[in-house]
């Protein structure tokens, strides 16, 4: 049931935009789709752990979003789950491995997700 919820919240936000032709509707995309991103991130930084033990891993749900809202490999949206990731293995000495030659931020959130699933 939380992804049903996640996806009903997800998909509310990303409603309700300008007319495609209103100066201002790209921007107004972006900003719900990182404020998504932004939403589901900040879970991360409450604890080490991202098991969730009534709700989803925190992994997994921003997995979820990220994929819902259907982002091009070159999105800033992966960087920028990226970065939370970084804030969140800062924070708790997590080590992650930073592989990021030649790699898109998709393949680098991937290839962390992996070493989190590893680590739960």
């Amino acid at each position: 049931m939380e992804y049903e919820a996640d996806n009903f919240a997800i998909d509310s936000i990303m409603k309700g935009y300008f007319e495609v032709a209103h100066f201002a509707a790209e921007a107004q995309r972006l900003a719900n789709e990182i404020g998504v991103i932004l939403g589901i991130v900040v879970m991360f930084y409450f604890k080490a752990s991202t098991e969730g033990e009534k709700h989803p891993n925190a992994e997994d749900r921003l997995t979820n979003a990220l994929e819902r809202l259907k982002l091009k490999d070159n999105h800033p949206g992966w960087g920028i789950a990226c970065t939370g990731l970084k804030f969140w293995d800062s924070q708790f000495g997590k080590n992650l491995v930073w592989d990021i030659e030649n790699k898109t931020f998709k393949e680098l959130y991937y290839q962390l997700v992996d070493q989190i699933k590893k680590e739960n």
